[in-house]
């Protein structure tokens, strides 16, 4: 049986997804616990909500890797009553160290972005150079609108997609951008690419309105529809070095 500890396992997810790569305001790697405390089990997830923590303790998992960081964006205290206290105080309580890997992870090839195009069955799947967050794919044989649509709906099945026909009808180039992709207006006004379909989420009413001007066939899914995939991409991915891990797709 391998020995891990939780610096082995952060040096494995940052042979991938180095925080050297993430964004200025984000907050990624170890947020709680010791880098020295050794892990039997680890648990991926999207958030590190108090009944992920929990469900941690039961599978006797030492190390939570999530998606979201639990402390970010200015966080000055963890107090009682703070949404994030319950986890927090959990975590610490039952010695279960927190990783976080965002910004990070989401420009690396097992990222949420170009786990969409792989999803939705592109090939020639590649990140977009002027946005490291974006990634497109092809279709050889072009699919109409209508199908587009019922492949996004059996891959986001849970979310309810929001469908924005302003462009062609037949679809053959695919760009997805996952997290809060939606907010940037290059996205929608063809600067990044000539795409028939752009899926993402979080979309600005004003980046409709671009991307309707420019005749852009929009996707909106919720942020953790398209983040989700971050639970099995990571999961697998430490599995191939016999980590033992469980994923928790809860909220």
């Amino acid at each position: 049986m391998h020995s891990f500890t939780v610096k082995s396992i952060m040096d494995i997810i940052e042979q991938i997804a180095s925080p050297e790569n993430a964004e200025s305001y984000d907050n990624p790697g170890l947020l709680v616990g010791d880098c020295a405390a050794k892990v039997c089990g680890v648990l991926t997830c999207l958030d590190a909500t108090e009944d992920a923590i929990l469900t941690a303790i039961r599978q006797k998992c030492q190390l939570i890797v999530c998606h979201h960081p639990v402390i970010f964006g200015g966080i000055l205290s963890i107090k009682a009553g703070d949404y994030h206290y319950p986890a927090i105080k959990a975590a610490i309580k039952n010695d279960i160290a927190i990783y976080a890997a965002h910004t990070n992870f989401d420009k690396c090839i097992i990222g949420s972005s170009s786990t969409m195009c792989k999803l939705l069955q592109c090939d020639g799947i590649e990140q977009v150079k002027a946005d490291p967050f974006a990634y497109f794919g092809r279709y050889d044989k072009s699919r109409t609108i209508t199908e587009m649509q019922r492949t996004v709906e059996k891959v986001f099945n849970d979310f309810s997609p929001r469908f924005y026909h302003f462009g062609k009808d037949n679809i053959k180039t695919v760009c997805c951008v996952g997290g809060a992709g939606g907010r940037e207006a290059a996205l929608f006004d063809t600067s990044l690419g000539d795409y028939d379909l752009v899926i993402t989420s979080e979309i600005k009413h004003s980046n409709i309105l671009i991307a309707q001007q420019a005749g852009i066939n929009v996707v909106d899914v919720t942020h953790s529809a398209s983040e989700i995939s971050f639970v099995k991409e990571m999961a697998t991915y430490l599995e191939s070095f016999n980590i033992n891990v469980t994923q928790y797709c809860g909220r």
